[in-house]
């Protein structure tokens, strides 16, 4: 009797030397693969991080072009409106002169 206990004893301690084996095994597994997806987290905050550092120099740069765009179209109609505004004061000059010519040959 006592030889099958040691027997059965021996091959309840193998087994379990062989469970704690796969154990390890599933557990390094474990380990590899959660320091893999801690390395692909870190990349991806790192590209996320980069990502909005583009956007915001593109929405600055966005910013400055806008503001450079509407500075030529103030600058573009100040000139037309300059342009338009001496146009019409020769022409308001030109049509007192006149008046004034008409008056002048009316009363003689």
């Amino acid at each position: 009797m006592a030889d099958g206990t040691l027997e059965m004893l021996q091959g309840l301690v193998q087994r379990t030397l062989d469970e704690q084996g796969a154990i390890r095994k599933e557990n390094n597994e474990m380990r590899s693969l959660l320091l893999a997806l801690v390395d692909q987290t870190r990349r991806v905050e790192r590209r996320i991080a980069d990502l909005e550092r583009r956007f915001a120099d593109v929405k600055r740069g966005l910013s400055e072009v806008v503001s450079d765009v509407e500075l030529m179209v103030r600058s573009e109609l100040m000139g037309r409106m300059g342009i338009f505004e001496q146009q019409s004061q020769n022409r308001y000059d030109e049509l007192a002169q006149r008046v004034t010519a008409l008056k002048a040959r009316t009363s003689d």
